[in-house]
């Protein structure tokens, strides 16, 4: 979605990597497979709207690159398909 100012969260890819997601009627719930709830959220509009915030560590992280070709996409993917300005926080 190229004109969305907002960022998305894609279910198939939180399922792909061992996340629950449960919708109901007015309701969104994303859990851990152990059943800690990580997300949640309403209806609003049609949309289910999530409530969450970006944890930047107070520690950078070391990263350590097996070849140069790792591209920004391939680290949006890794880190749980994190906002792409946030990764490259991270990996600053």
């Amino acid at each position: 979605m190229p004109d969305a100012n907002a960022d998305i969260f894609s279910a198939k890819a939180a399922a792909q990597n061992g996340y629950i997601t449960t919708l109901e009627e007015k309701e969104i719930a994303i859990r851990r497979g152990d059943g800690t709830i990580t997300a949640s959220g309403r209806l609003f509009n049609d949309l289910y709207v999530l409530v969450i915030r970006v944890c930047i560590p107070r520690h950078a992280a070391e990263v350590h690159l097996a070849t140069q070709a790792e591209t920004l996409q391939v680290w949006h993917e890794r880190l749980g398909h994190q906002n792409k300005r946030h990764v490259m926080k991270v990996l600053k």
